[in-house]
């Protein structure tokens, strides 16, 4: 809910069992007056005074006035600190807040820290994080540039690489989404990886053989390991 300014107003009304023209301001308004007609009955209750929301008797002084309701100013405050919202409220079911309540009780939270977001956030996967609190899962890097996702959690490209991506063979080293890679002999590899095993010549642009697993180029293939 967006915050609600009230209207304050008077009824001015000094006898409420004489309805003569003693000036009346009309209900939830705080500008103008109305003078009952003469032929009105002297009953109270064709004055038509507001009744406030919180106690539900009739006004009879200074009253505050919001979207067609009204409350006596001293009922006017916030359902949980009982702070004055003279500065405007937030509304949920009916009853009144003041912005610190609203958001400690009914605004979103943060799902890293799990308090209120009062100021700028940011949405991903779903959540709601505080702008500073959107960070890798694994080693707490604020994530401004990107990220990767592993089972609903957001990492770093390093954490995510060295957690979740495939080992290449022959250097044990991560093999990232920015990598050239082969997959040979059921394993994989970078392809600056794949070399002979004697000779260490590049194998990853062509064919190779192999002898107990290990890569071998067509000359040393000859003379397996």
């Amino acid at each position: 809910s967006s915050g609600i300014n009230a209207e304050y107003g008077d009824t001015h009304h000094t006898s409420p069992t004489t309805p003569t023209t003693t000036p009346i301001k009309s209900p939830m308004k705080t500008g103008g007056s109305e003078s009952p007609k003469k032929s009105l009955p002297s009953s109270p209750a064709s004055l038509l005074l507001p009744v406030c929301r919180a106690c539900k008797s009739e006004i009879r002084g200074a009253y505050v006035g919001s979207q067609g309701r009204a409350w006596h100013q001293e009922h006017f405050v916030c359902n949980i600190c009982q702070g004055d919202l003279s500065a405007g409220f937030k509304e949920v079911e009916e009853e009144l807040f003041c912005g610190t309540c609203y958001f400690r009780n009914h605004g979103e939270k943060c799902d890293k820290c799990k308090q209120p977001i009062t100021g700028a956030a940011v949405e991903a996967l779903g959540k709601t994080f505080h702008a500073d609190h959107f960070t890798c899962t694994s080693c707490n890097l604020l994530l401004n540039a990107g990220f990767n996702v592993h089972e609903g959690d957001q990492f770093c490209q390093k954490c995510y690489s060295a957690k979740f991506m495939p080992r290449c063979e022959g250097c044990s080293e991560a093999i990232d989404s920015l990598s050239e890679w082969v997959s040979a002999l059921d394993k994989n590899w970078h392809k600056h990886c794949l070399v002979c095993t004697v000779c260490k010549c590049s194998l990853g642009g062509g064919g190779f053989f192999q002898s107990a697993g290990k890569p071998l180029c067509t000359v040393h293939s000859k003379n397996k390991i």
